[in-house]
């Protein structure tokens, strides 16, 4: 009979941790539904957390009226982080068999960002993790939250990829799923669709770089005709009773992303300005400078409120 020694260190550290936390905290209570959270008035908490050692610090996971899927982290009235999955770029989600504490987790930086969500037992506290992507979870080095969270973690949408406990067994318990444990660069040569997880490595060729400014492009491109969307869907349904007062409103958002539009393509001309035209360097850079000006776009409407 084969004996996986790792797996079950593994196995008996979630085990452990689990019953630690509900016999520690025996005294506390079932999260409060109305404690607050980072996600906005149209969109469902999906999973959030008030982190104890760090003084009014939430993270919130968010699902929006179309299932789109986003992370916060912030202060209760600030959010300092926002990141937005979509089809290309999900976020991960991983419900342990013998603890039923399910994972919601995603990869941005070279690092891992996992919050753990206990049944709903008396006592049961939520966890947070930021670790070294693609290495396994260290329950040790977790952070409570104040208690436990009581959203809608279970909710099927096309942005979370649900992942089997086997695979997560099977890889050691490293989660979110690494994109190549051996970290060959699969996926940016030409021909196979670019892997997102991969673009984060070091020393890439020309080649892979290019390709994956393009791919952020692309998704910072979606993102942006999302955000527009719903944002034009909210006023919809928020002045459904002033058709004219919603019109403007629309109209002047359109003339302000036109606007933003000429502003954006001028800024990245300026950015490769010193670099000749229809080189690879060129698309590059021009690429680099169109995601990040549609992404700070995306947030600020996606922040927008009236």
């Amino acid at each position: 009979m084969s004996h996986d020694p790792i797996g079950g260190v593994m196995k008996a550290m979630v085990s452990t941790f689990v019953a630690i936390y509900w016999v520690a905290t025996s005294t506390a209570v079932l999260a409060d539904s109305n404690e607050k959270s980072l996600c906005g008035k149209h969109e469902t908490i999906l999973a959030s957390c008030h982190l104890e050692r760090a003084q009014k610090k939430v993270v919130s996971f968010c699902a929006d009226t179309l299932g789109l899927t986003s992370y916060y982290f912030g202060a209760n009235d600030k959010v300092e982080t926002d990141v937005k999955f979509s089809t290309d770029r999900q976020l991960y989600r991983w419900v342990d068999v013998d603890t039923h504490v399910t994972f919601l987790g995603f990869d941005q930086g070279g690092h891992s960002y996992v919050l753990g969500i206990p049944q709903e037992t008396f006592g049961a506290k939520a966890f947070w993790f930021v670790k070294r992507s693609s290495e396994p979870l260290d329950f040790s080095a977790s952070a409570f939250c104040t208690q436990n969270s009581l959203g809608e973690k279970n909710m099927v949408t096309r942005t979370i990829k649900d992942i089997e406990d086997k695979v997560v067994r099977d890889n050691k318990f490293i989660f979110p799923p690494a994109a190549n444990a051996s970290g060959v660069p699969v996926g940016l040569a030409d021909g196979q669709p670019v892997n997102p997880e991969l673009c984060s490595a070091q020393n890439l060729s020309d080649q892979s770089s290019y390709r994956c400014s393009d791919y952020s492009r692309n998704v910072a491109d979606e993102d942006l005709n999302v955000a527009y969307k719903r944002l034009n869907d909210i006023i919809s349904k928020d002045y459904r009773s002033m058709p004219d007062l919603g019109g403007k409103l629309k109209l002047n958002i359109k003339r302000s992303q036109v606007a933003w539009i000429k502003l954006r393509d001028a800024n990245c001309a300026v950015e490769v300005f010193v670099i000749e035209p229809g080189t690879q360097a060129f698309e590059t850079t021009k690429n680099h400078c169109l995601a990040r000006e549609s992404a700070e776009r995306s947030r600020y409407l996606n922040g927008l409120r009236f």
